[in-house]
C-alpha cells in the first residue's frame, strides 16, 4: 500500500494525466486487482487516468502489434525482451518515434465492433480486413477497431462489396478481442 501511496502523490506532483503500457488491459488489471484489494485507499489518481496502449493506440506498418516488431520497424532493439525494464524503455523508444498528438487521438478514439456478412468463399476477403470467426460470440465474422479508423476501413472494404460490414452494439469490444 505505501508503494501505491507513493505513486499516487507523484501522479499528483506532476500532474501526470495518462499512463503509458504495451497491452495496457493486462497491467490495468493487476493495477485494478491490486486497488480493489486494499481498504481505505484513496484511489483517485488512479481513476482519473487515461491510458495509451501501445498495442493498439500506434498505427503500425508491420503485421504484427508485438512490442519488438513495433520496436524494429521502427529501428529500435530491445536487448532483453520480456523484462519490464526493457519493455518499458523499448515502449519509450517506439513512443518517440510517432507524433504523440497522433497517439494520444487514437488512445481517446473508442472501440467499435463491426459484422461481416458475406459468402463462404469470401472468408478469406474478410479475415484480409481484419475480421475473425467468432462462433462464441453468435457464429460471426467479427472485428473491434478504433472509430477513428473507420475512413480507412471504409475504403478498403469499397473494393469488396461481397462483404456486407455493419456496426452493431450487441457485443463488446473486449468480448472480441478476447
Amino acid at each position: 500500500m505505501d508503494v501505491l501511496a507513493e505513486l499516487g502523490a507523484v501522479l499528483d506532483r506532476f500532474s501526470v494525466e495518462r499512463i503509458v503500457a504495451h497491452n495496457a488491459p493486462f497491467d490495468r488489471g493487476f493495477l485494478a486487482a491490486e486497488l480493489d484489494r486494499l481498504t481505505n485507499f484513496d484511489r483517485y489518481y488512479f481513476d482519473r487516468l487515461k491510458w495509451i496502449d501501445t498495442r493498439r493506440d500506434l498505427a503500425f506498418q508491420v503485421g504484427s502489434a508485438k512490442l519488438n516488431h513495433l520496436a524494429a520497424d521502427r529501428g529500435i532493439l530491445n536487448p532483453f525482451p520480456h523484462r519490464a525494464v526493457t519493455d518499458a524503455l523499448t515502449a519509450l523508444l517506439v513512443l518517440q518515434k510517432v507524433p504523440i498528438a497522433d497517439v494520444i487521438a487514437r488512445a481517446d478514439s473508442p472501440f467499435v465492433v463491426l459484422h461481416s456478412v458475406h459468402a463462404f468463399d469470401d472468408n478469406a476477403k474478410a479475415k484480409g480486413l481484419g475480421f475473425g470467426w467468432k462462433p462464441e460470440l453468435g457464429k460471426r465474422w467479427l472485428q473491434a477497431v478504433k472509430e477513428i479508423d473507420l475512413p480507412m476501413l471504409r475504403e478498403k472494404a469499397a473494393a469488396l462489396p461481397e462483404l456486407k460490414i455493419s456496426r452493431i452494439k450487441d457485443v463488446t469490444p473486449e468480448e472480441v478481442m478476447a
